[in-house]
């Protein structure tokens, strides 16, 4: 992996202390909102105790993947005492007995350092970022301290740690971008190596994946799966003890998700999917990824070079998402947000409606849980849907229409020049 300049280094440290501050000063701070944080504190207060068949004991429905808590559980132990971590909660908790406290972290040690470790997420997004875009054109220092100094306001970002805390979901699209970065330097096992990180980290990477897999070349394929399998096995493996109540956890939302009563994309399917409209709701996303890369890969076999090409694909990837989602929350646009702005970075165009889209997006999805948001979202949940896709889907659409010549032409070009080789 090319270590990227010392200004990108510096400047990635002074945008990561500028948004502490931004988000400290701001109401976005703090886990505002408490229906999902026992989700991530739950496994690594249970870890951070050494009670690791507490970690997942199936009394709650879990789809964060234990890379994180594990980090978190880390932070803990080393920066907090025993006493700090058994009173993190406002009850007696020992995870086992209360699994799913419904109530707000304690101004602690203990909780600011649950806070304070999600940041860690913006650092691994911001690197992703850097190592994908020194692989395309756009890869001048001042230009990535630019994409940096964006990354840094951007307003899903913040969603992601308050409101719910997720910031599994950050640093899985991160490791993603890592992945995606090394396979476009032809290095397939480093390419597995992060993409098993980011399976363990939330089952969201899984068409991300399932993409950079499809179009990995030839035999290479297997170096990058084993990789991958080995290491998201490494990092699992001690967490079959609490079976059978893993295989629920790691085999994702196992409630999945359920209809809601306000309209969304999916509420008007349901008479074509019956029973099955939640599974369709998850699976969908990962077929249509499959489908897309396979089309890619079948017209633009070295398409795997292709920066532009790849980033529109993972866009499409996080678009899918949120078209067949059920609910949709402000964390569920957040890959939507960086892929978006991936694309618009590399492409060169498209500022406007990229500022546009998180302006009006940003307010709808209020990312500090406002009155007005809640409001428009129950009244109006498939408007807001609609406006959360349709701008990045128009783009991305757009663009394939205008640049697959282009595309094409450069693999022609890396046909030949690898015959001349």
């Amino acid at each position: 992996m090319k270590t990227p300049s010392k200004k990108i280094i510096a400047l990635s440290a002074v945008l990561a202390f500028i948004l502490f501050v931004i988000i400290r000063s701001t109401g976005a701070y703090g886990v505002t909102y408490n229906r999902d944080f026992p989700q991530t504190t739950n496994p690594a207060v249970a870890v951070a105790q050494g009670k690791l068949s507490c970690a997942y004991d199936g009394s709650i429905v879990n789809d964060a993947n234990p890379l994180y808590p594990l980090i978190l559980a880390l932070s803990l132990r080393v920066f907090a005492s025993s006493r700090d971590i058994s009173q993190l909660f406002e009850v007696d908790s020992t995870v086992c007995a209360n699994p799913n406290p419904q109530i707000s972290l304690t101004d602690n040690l203990a909780s600011h350092i649950v806070i304070d470790t999600s940041l860690i997420t913006w650092l691994v997004v911001a690197f992703g970022l850097i190592y994908v875009l020194q692989k395309s054109r756009r890869k001048d220092s001042w230009f990535l301290v630019y994409a940096l100094f964006g990354l840094s306001l951007m307003p899903f970002f913040s969603a992601s740690l308050s409101i719910f805390l997720h910031p599994e979901d950050v640093l899985a699209i991160g490791l993603v971008l890592i992945s995606t970065g090394a396979m476009l330097r032809e290095k397939w096992m480093l390419s597995g190596i992060f993409a098993g990180l980011a399976l363990d980290s939330k089952l969201i990477a899984v068409p991300y994946i399932l993409v950079l897999f499809i179009l990995i070349p030839g035999k290479s394929r297997i170096r990058f799966a084993m990789a991958a399998v080995v290491v998201s096995a490494l990092i699992l493996s001690p967490f079959l003890i609490t079976l059978p109540s893993t295989i629920l956890v790691f085999s994702g939302h196992y409630a999945l998700t359920f209809l809601i009563s306000a309209p969304s994309i999916m509420w008007y399917l349901k008479g074509i999917f019956g029973s099955h409209t939640a599974i369709a709701s998850r699976g969908l996303p990962v077929v249509l990824a499959a489908v897309f890369s396979i089309i890619f890969k079948l017209k633009l076999p070295n398409v795997f070079k292709n920066t532009e090409a790849v980033v529109v694909l993972l866009c499409a990837c996080a678009i899918l998402r949120v078209f067949f989602e059920v609910e949709v929350f402000a964390y569920y646009l957040m890959p939507i947000s960086i892929t978006f702005f991936l694309v618009v970075l590399i492409y060169g165009r498209g500022y406007m409606l990229y500022l546009f889209w998180s302006f009006v997006t940003a307010l709808i999805y209020n990312a500090t849980n406002g009155a007005w948001g809640e409001q428009f979202m129950t009244k109006f949940f498939l408007l807001a849907q609609l406006i959360a896709i349709i701008p990045p889907l128009l783009f991305v659409i757009s663009l394939v229409f205008f640049r697959w010549k282009t595309w094409g032409a450069s693999a022609e070009l890396d046909d030949r020049q690898l015959q001349v080789t």
